[in-house]
Parts: structure tokens; C-alpha cells; sequence
């Protein structure tokens, strides 16, 4: 018979890096069948400068063993578990923590993402008055050969992205292509340019830019993933350019241009509630592999400007 957990909050560090990462395996293991899906968003957060471990992240611990973690992110929340120690108010400790800093920091929703098939976390996060609002999927498409891509519509030209000359224009169009998604949250330059332009996976031979005239009206940003897939991270197509065949010829240029690289894999993720990505990919001949539910909660405040909880509270 096991032991009882004695669990206790720190804050987080760089140290535990390895620690965390073996439990996100082991979590993405049992919610997936394997560890893909949430370590690449992990990771890219992690190497943001703005991120504090100290400050935005807490570790749960059994004496000298992490068994689960609570980060804070601008897109929100991340809090997963160790499969073997579930149910042993874990991820309930860890959800009050990330609720309490994002009170703390004003934030206008408590926002988090669990794994489609984690019967638990969504009962955990049903109970404490969250509500699912969509899906993030995970859509995937093997390469084999090159099959030449569709040209962009007349007076179009795609080049190749040309960094940094292209990276303020790049944000003004990714703002314009995004603005009427329901998840759409503005950001700045320096955000986009921290979470887009500076992956060190990012590979300019990869990605296009499409032109009418001068102005940029679409583009792609793709990743040379380390293991041998190519990566579509950004597809922005400039609201009056929709329903000319743009967005085909730049998913079906990247396909090409992976499928030439050598790559044997295209992916991507898209929202459930973005029906015209969705048409696209389906389309392309692209399947669902994976999915994360996103579930949020408004912050409530009193009329002082007070978390309605309460004062925030530290781990």
C-alpha cells in the first residue's frame, strides 16, 4: 500500500526543468499515447525572455519528487500532474495557485488546456466553474512526393521570408487575418516576435510571403522540426484576399517545400471554431491526430477592483 502524498508548492527554477519534463511525459503518455503536444508549447514558453520561473511557475513536490506543475502564461494557464499521483488534491492546489497570479496580474479570464480524453481534468475544472469554449486540434498529413503546389492568384508573387526586414509587417498582417477569430487576443510587436520570429526552429527557406504590390496579404511561418517534420506554426491570409485560392497555394507551397526538404511529416494545429482553416486542411488532405480542450472562467471582481475570491494569495 502506498503512502499518503505529502504534497508541498514551490516556486519553480530552471533545476527542475528535467524533473518537469518527466512528468509531462509521463502525462502526455497517458492522455495521448505520446509526448508531443503540450512539451512543444512548454518549451517555446520557457525560452521566452519574458518568463520568471521563480515568478510565474510552481512545482508540486512529494518530499524530493516533482509530481506536478503550475505555469502562468500570457496565453494562459498550463497545469498538469503526474498520472500515478492523481486524485490527491494535486491539481487543485495547482489551479488555485495559477488562479490566484492571474487575479494578481488582472487578468480578465482564468483560462487553461487539458488533454480531450482527461476525464479527471475536466471534471477538476467543471467543478471549480470553468467551461470548455473550444478545441485546439492537431492536424497532420505524411509526404511523400513533391506534388508541385497551385500558383497564388494573378498579381500575387510568394518569396521567401526575409528576416528582420518583414517582421513588423508580418505582425500588422497576422493582427488583420486573426482579428475575427473568437480567440483572438491582441499582442504587441515584441510578443509576436518572441513566440514567432525567434523559434530557433523557424526556417526562412520554409516559409513564404505573399504580395500584391507592395503590401504583404498573407504569409507562412514553418519550422524544421528536430525530428524530422515540417512544422506550419503561422498561415495568415488578409481578409480581402479570402476565396481566391490563396491560402491553398501557401499550405500547398509549404507542403512542397517540406516534402523537397526531405521532411517526411506536415502538421499544424488549428481552433475547432476556425470552420475556414478547418475546410482548408481537410482539403489539403490533412487528419486529426491529437486535441487539448481550452476551458476558461471570467475573473470576478468587486466594485473596488478586488478578486471577488478574495485577496490573491501566493503557493
Amino acid at each position: 500500500m502506498s503512502s499518503p502524498l505529502v504534497l508541498a508548492l514551490r516556486p519553480s527554477s530552471h533545476d527542475d526543468d528535467d524533473d518537469v519534463l518527466r512528468v509531462l511525459a509521463a502525462r502526455e503518455a497517458h492522455d495521448f499515447g505520446l509526448a508531443e503536444f503540450i512539451r512543444g508549447f512548454l518549451l517555446e514558453r520557457w525560452r521566452e525572455q519574458r518568463f520568471r520561473p521563480e515568478a510565474d511557475a510552481v512545482v508540486a513536490h512529494d518530499g524530493d519528487v516533482v509530481v506536478g506543475y503550475a505555469g502562468l502564461f500570457e496565453q494562459g494557464a498550463l497545469v498538469f500532474v503526474d498520472p500515478g499521483h492523481e486524485r490527491q488534491g494535486a491539481g487543485s492546489r495547482l489551479r488555485e495557485w495559477v488562479e490566484a497570479q492571474a487575479e494578481e496580474r488582472r487578468r480578465s479570464h482564468h483560462r487553461q488546456v487539458i488533454a480531450h480524453e482527461n476525464a479527471g481534468a475536466h471534471a477538476l475544472l467543471a467543478a471549480a466553474g470553468y467551461q470548455q469554449v473550444r478545441s485546439v486540434i492537431q492536424m497532420a498529413k505524411a509526404l511523400d512526393a513533391a506534388a508541385p503546389a497551385p500558383p497564388p492568384p494573378a498579381q500575387i508573387t510568394l518569396a521567401r521570408l526575409n528576416l528582420p526586414a518583414d517582421g513588423r509587417a508580418l505582425h500588422l498582417a497576422d493582427t488583420a487575418s486573426f482579428a475575427g477569430n473568437a480567440d483572438f487576443e491582441p499582442s504587441s510587436f515584441e510578443s509576436f516576435d518572441q513566440e514567432h520570429l525567434q523559434s530557433p526552429h523557424l526556417d526562412l527557406e520554409l516559409s513564404r510571403v505573399a504580395r500584391r504590390g507592395g503590401a504583404i496579404v498573407g504569409f507562412t511561418l514553418c519550422r524544421r522540426q528536430p525530428d524530422g517534420t515540417g512544422y506550419v506554426d503561422l498561415l495568415a491570409v488578409d481578409p480581402s484576399e479570402r476565396g481566391r485560392g490563396l491560402g491553398t497555394s501557401l499550405l500547398l507551397t509549404a507542403f512542397e517545400c517540406f516534402a523537397r526538404a526531405g521532411l517526411r511529416e506536415a502538421w499544424l494545429d488549428v481552433a475547432s471554431d476556425n470552420a475556414r482553416g478547418l475546410r482548408l486542411y481537410d482539403r489539403a488532405g490533412m487528419s486529426e491526430r491529437l486535441r487539448v480542450d481550452v476551458y476558461e472562467k471570467p475573473v470576478q471582481y468587486t466594485a473596488a477592483g478586488e478578486p471577488a475570491s478574495g485577496p490573491a494569495t501566493g503557493s
